[in-house]
């Protein structure tokens, strides 16, 4: 990674060993099962989408960076 900046990279990199996300599995149902991070306590961002079936990674609902409420059906 090249970093162009005019700061130096111990302020930008400063707590970059701190970023410790827990991610949690959330099954779908139909054979999808996605890796979250919890944002908070009703709220988690999508980070993966596993499934065999590709008809699954084309759904609009469902990619890398949605944020979904806890409890929500798709």
């Amino acid at each position: 990674m090249i970093n162009y900046s005019i700061f130096p990279a111990e302020t930008l990199f400063d707590d970059w060993d701190e970023f410790d996300p827990q991610y949690q599995e959330m099954e779908l149902g139909e054979g999808i099962t996605l890796l979250v991070e919890r944002i908070d306590p009703q709220q988690v961002r999508i980070n993966r989408i596993i499934s065999s079936n590709p008809q699954a990674f084309l759904k609009n609902e469902i990619f890398p960076g949605t944020i979904l409420k806890t409890g929500l059906q798709i």
